[in-house]
């Protein structure tokens, strides 16, 4: 027979989604990709950098103000999700950073080389 659970009561409900968010949010910060896909987010929402425009009427501050909070809606889920996953996404942004400056250096050296400066 099959037995009947008791309602959830809406608090109940709401905590109980609540955590299968951060759940699905833990998987997301558990792979390389996701915390890529997350870091991007946090950028584009303009998390890092002041949302003041100068000279603005007031717009564009604004909307600015409304992608910020966006974003540190999201950094608050991820510290509440996975507290360490935050650290972990600065180190490899910097880390892809350096790559990326490493391969640009390398770039120019092999363009150096093979266009040989006229004197």
């Amino acid at each position: 027979m099959i037995e009947k659970r008791k309602p959830e009561s809406p608090q109940e409900k709401e905590s109980r989604v609540r955590e299968r968010r951060l759940n699905d949010l833990r998987v997301i910060l558990n792979l390389p990709e996701g915390r890529r896909l997350v870091w991007w987010i946090l950028t584009i929402c303009k998390v890092f950098v002041d949302g003041y425009v100068p000279g603005d009427s007031g717009y564009e501050t604004t909307r600015n103000t409304g992608i910020k909070w966006v974003g540190h809606w999201l950094l608050n889920l991820v510290f509440e999700a996975k507290p360490a996953a935050f650290t972990q996404m600065q180190r490899e942004h910097a880390s892809e950073l350096k790559r990326e400056e490493l391969v640009e250096e390398e770039y120019i050296e092999q363009k150096d080389i093979l266009e040989p400066k006229d004197e």
